[in-house]
């Protein structure tokens, strides 16, 4: 095992050092990296909106639950109030100024009726029976004679043409609790009679125990005025109360949307009322989501570095798988070709290679042999038919003539006979050394040659 490590080491080290495998890797793991930032970017986008989609889903159908149970509690509503008002008592009651001589303890009977509806709806307040004919209020608490009656808001909403019912909003006294009512006004002659049912928005179960604890309902008129919310405290409010109602209009029926406030994410989901002329509006805050898509993004981001770990190490593990008969073919070009040797290596493909380049290398020192040979002959048998053209002889006794007379006519210690001494000796060597010659003779000639360039050329000259 030991050796198999070392053996890899042996091989690994030199290709680090090797820019041709550095650029070849880095390139290849560029191209890693660019492939998986993409398919990341891609994934993470996608998870991103999958979650998004799925919360806007959640919520739509959430907020379209909340609407439809409060459209059915106000159904209900709207129930009750067709039934008393054809219910013989209370036709009574508003027809006549003294209902009591017609039904004995009918004020009774009221109250107790009005009881039973007021306490089978935890979210009804309380329910009112007015007459003016008898100018009395009865409730679930007894009967009450108008002039002495404190809650009369709801008398404003009166109408000469009454419609089959009202809704509207309204305080108690003018404080708090908040009510939302449903009154059915009715015309006895010029007399006016009311059956008023007064709901506390802040007791319907939907609205008080949502499953959504990070969300916030919200119920806002076709006047853009928010009715209902967790934490109201006047009658309306306006949009400006949150800023995340900013998307709020009313002539849509439907809307959602992703947002983002103070660096926070939050989704905003508006359904309009099928019936009534609101909206309900539910604003769910992202942290929860915010985390989970931070642990989505961290589960993909562990996955990412595990892949991108073993690829990296694929890759060198191919680099050095395809660079060591790289190597080692280059190593073997490298040798001298006096020592260039087949080798066995670890596949036939390389070997196959190794021995054609062996046997170029070998053909290749043959043929530089011959040339050199071939060389040497052509130098020789130029030289030996130059000199066959040079009658030496001549050449030599016309310069030794020359020498004579030059000597007769200017001295012996004259320049020139020696100058023209020089130039004999220096032919006679050049014609005859066809071969290896002593160093000695050879720096003698070039001596009396530079002499002659000397004479030639005077002080012009410098030789070192």
């Amino acid at each position: 095992m030991l050796k198999k490590k070392i053996f890899s080491l042996f091989y690994i080290r030199p290709m680090l050092r090797n820019k041709y495998f550095i650029k070849n890797l880095l390139m290849l793991l560029s191209i890693i990296m660019l492939f998986f930032f993409i398919c990341s970017y891609t994934v993470s986008n996608n998870s991103r909106q999958v979650l998004e989609n799925e919360l806007l889903n959640s919520d739509r159908n959430y907020i379209e639950i909340v609407g439809n149970s409060v459209d059915s509690l106000l159904l209900d509503m709207r129930y009750i109030t067709a039934t008393l008002d054809v219910n013989s008592m209370v036709n009574t009651f508003f027809l006549s100024e003294h209902p009591e001589n017609i039904i004995s303890d009918i004020y009774i009977r009221l109250q107790e009726k009005l009881e039973g509806y007021v306490n089978s709806y935890s979210s009804i307040h309380s329910i009112y029976l007015y007459s003016e004919n008898c100018n009395t209020i009865i409730t679930s608490s007894g009967r009450n004679p108008v002039t002495s009656f404190s809650d009369l808001s709801w008398m404003k909403y009166f109408t000469d043409e009454p419609e089959d019912y009202t809704i509207f909003s309204r305080a108690k006294d003018d404080f708090y609790p908040n009510f939302l009512c449903i009154m059915k006004q009715v015309k006895v002659g010029n007399s006016n009679g009311a059956i008023v049912i007064n709901l506390m928005l802040n007791k319907i179960p939907i609205l008080t125990t949502t499953q959504k604890h990070y969300s916030d309902i919200y119920i806002i008129n076709d006047d853009s005025q928010v009715i209902y919310h967790s934490n109201q405290r006047y009658l309306m409010e306006p949009l400006s109360i949150s800023s995340h109602l900013k998307h709020y209009s009313a002539d849509m029926q439907e809307y959602s949307c992703i947002s983002k406030e103070n660096k926070k994410k939050y989704a905003y989901t508006q359904l309009h009322s099928s019936d009534y002329a609101f909206s309900y509006v539910l604003v769910t805050h992202l942290e929860n989501y915010s985390r989970e898509l931070f642990s989505r993004q961290t589960i993909f981001f562990t996955i990412f570095m595990g892949l991108f770990l073993v690829i990296f190490l694929l890759s060198l593990i191919m680099g050095v798988r395809f660079f060591k008969p790289i190597e080692m073919l280059t190593q073997l070009l490298n040798e001298s070709s006096d020592f260039i040797e087949s080798t066995d290596y670890a596949t036939p493909e390389i070997s196959e290679l190794a021995d054609k380049i062996v046997s170029y290398a070998r053909t290749n020192r043959q043929l530089a042999d011959e040339l050199t040979v071939s060389l040497q002959n052509l130098t020789q048998s130029q030289m030996l038919a130059l000199q066959a053209q040079i009658n030496p002889h001549f050449i030599f006794n016309t310069l030794s003539i020359i020498h004579i007379k030059e000597c007769q006519a200017l001295g012996y210690n004259h320049p020139l006979p020696a100058m023209t001494l020089k130039l004999s000796r220096i032919l006679r060597y050049a014609i005859s050394s066809t071969d290896m010659v002593r160093l000695q003779s050879e720096l003698e000639y070039i001596k009396q040659y530079i002499d002659i360039l000397k004479f030639h050329d005077g002080d012009e000259i410098t030789v070192t």
